[in-house]
């Protein structure tokens, strides 16, 4: 905001509640916020899948700004409940899982969670390939800066619990896109 760019949040995620921290502090912090998820406390049961956060980002870009634009888009992603977080049609793993793909862990008795877990991350695959979709049709210097705020140990079905910490929990994604027109204007920086 101090350097005169027009900011916004977008998040999925609650913003009042048990998890309440710095990062709504940041997000209140924004030029407009807009909160798909009205859920306060403990709640994270989905009221509008990620993919809402796509027409909420066009609405945005097709707005003429004379100011650069920063938009920070917070995805409920790959939370635990992960069978809550994707639509039906993102429903392709299913069923008892292959001794020759899990090993012991088909033992564990944890086919749902896994195929749940599995269709969460394709759904979060297509929002972001979405939003990437979105700055390539722009036509203009543009960027996608993509990672999670942390990983689950899904297999440990211990989620992101920090107090039983495993290596699972901060093996995150990052994806960092450029349009060409970043790339031709900032070459060296590229």
């Amino acid at each position: 905001n101090k350097a005169d760019i027009e900011t916004y949040w977008i998040t999925n995620q609650n913003l009042i509640g048990a998890w309440d921290n710095l990062v709504s502090v940041i997000a209140h912090q924004s030029d407009h916020l807009i909160a798909l998820n009205q859920s306060i406390g403990e709640i994270t049961q989905t009221q509008e899948y990620d993919g809402a956060i796509i027409r909420e980002v066009n609405k945005i870009l097709s707005k003429d700004s004379d100011k650069n634009r920063v938009i920070f888009v917070h995805l409920m992603g790959n939370h635990f409940n992960y069978c809550e977080r994707y639509p039906d049609e993102y429903r392709r793993f299913y069923g008892v899982l292959k001794i020759g793909q899990f090993g012991v862990l088909t033992k564990k008795n944890i086919d749902d969670r896994i195929n749940c877990y599995d269709n969460s991350v394709l759904y979060n695959v297509f929002v972001v390939s979405s939003l990437i979709k979105s700055l390539e049709q722009q036509n203009s210097v543009t960027g996608l800066l993509y990672f999670s705020d942390h990983a689950d140990d899904v297999f440990g079905n211990l989620g992101h619990n920090s107090t039983k910490f495993t290596y699972s929990m901060c093996q995150i994604p990052l994806i960092i896109w450029l349009s060409e027109q970043y790339k031709n204007l900032y070459k060296h920086k590229f």
